[in-house]
């Protein structure tokens, strides 16, 4: 079964907009909508690699940590651009 990205992003649209006006039909009161990231997030890591951080699909928000190595020993700031994959 495929989706099509479009039409669910309507749907759920139309769905959050029903929640936030106060709708409290009964067809809406089992209704629980999660907010994720579509895309996995990470840092660019040397050589321009990009390490991920989050999955696809993690809920907004999420802690996550990991361990970066670094080498350089006089480290007086850090600078991180954020990816999308």
């Amino acid at each position: 079964m495929s989706i099509n990205p479009d039409e669910a992003l309507a749907y759920n649209a139309a769905v959050q907009a029903t929640m936030l006006a106060g709708n409290t039909d009964e067809k809406m009161k089992d209704v629980l909508l999660v907010d994720v990231a579509p895309l996995s997030l990470g840092i660019e890591t040397a050589g321009g690699v990009m390490t991920k951080i989050t999955g696809r699909n993690s809920r907004i928000a999420c802690k996550t940590s990991q361990t970066i190595l670094i080498i350089n020993l006089v480290l007086t700031f850090m600078c991180m651009n954020v990816k999308e994959q």
